[in-house]
């Protein structure tokens, strides 16, 4: 998604008459600078907002700046193919449904939704540590490239890697519950260890959602840009205008001869 910000020379000429043909670049010069404090205000609100978001959530709020020909700056969530930050943030702008992960699809179709259980291993911003995924579709031979799925030989070798780092000696497996089994474990994902003739133990990581998860709005995108806007485009132009007047004194200076 993006907000776009501009403001006509209309507004501007009152104030503006005497900067001439500078005006398109003063008019863009405090667009800009009120489009990088909005971006600034919509981070400080996503480390408010949201529990330890990531480097890339907080950088996905990006800026197209104005241009003398282009009188309007736009802030804009990143989005493309590789990159949909928006996908994930639009749940958190307006509500509603999330979107599903290639993670879910490849288990499930696209009716599958997961939520990480008390026993998921997180990283230091409280999310699915992101070799978990690999490591269970890897495992569960889900993997999109088939090169990187699992084979006999391949889970011989970790079971003796994990052997080796651990005292006694434990190995693990992925596994999926699609259905009620017998022992009442529920639809998700779950990882089996063993320890070694200790006995084993099964932990749920993933449990599977009834349904498509549902958020309430609460990161206000739009509202935080446009009353940055209302804060800060006063000052912005003030400070454009001083560029401006200092950028023309200096050209001024530089051709008086004595």
């Amino acid at each position: 998604m993006k907000i776009k910000i501009a403001m006509e020379s209309a507004e501007l000429a009152a104030r503006l008459t005497l900067l001439g043909s500078k005006l398109p670049e003063t008019t863009a010069n405090a667009l800009n600078i009120t489009a990088y404090r909005a971006r600034s205000a919509a981070q400080d609100a996503m480390k408010q907002d949201f529990d330890r978001p990531t480097p890339f959530t907080i950088n996905a709020v990006r800026v197209r700046q104005a241009k003398p020909g282009q009188q309007y700056a736009e802030i804009r969530i990143r989005d493309s193919t590789q990159l949909a930050a928006v996908h994930f943030l639009m749940p958190e702008i307006y509500g509603g449904a999330r979107s599903q992960k290639r993670f879910e699809y490849a288990l499930g179709g696209g009716n599958t939704f997961f939520v990480p259980g008390v026993k998921t291993p997180l990283d230091a911003y409280g999310n699915p540590q992101r070799n978990l995924y690999s490591s269970i579709l890897a495992q569960l031979q889900k993997a999109h490239d088939v090169n990187q799925r699992e084979t006999a030989a391949s889970r011989e070798r970790r079971h003796r890697r994990e052997d080796r780092k651990r005292a006694p000696a434990v190995y693990s497996d992925f596994f999926q519950v699609t259905g009620l089994t017998k022992n009442n474990l529920k639809p998700g994902i779950y990882q089996r260890i063993k320890f070694g003739k200790l006995g084993k133990a099964i932990i749920p990581v993933f449990r599977q959602a009834r349904g498509t998860p549902q958020y309430q709005p609460r990161y206000p995108f739009p509202d935080i840009i446009r009353a940055t806007w209302d804060a800060e485009w006063p000052s912005a132009i003030d400070k454009a205008i001083t560029e401006a007047d200092r950028k023309s004194t200096r050209l001024n200076s530089s051709h008086i001869t004595i």
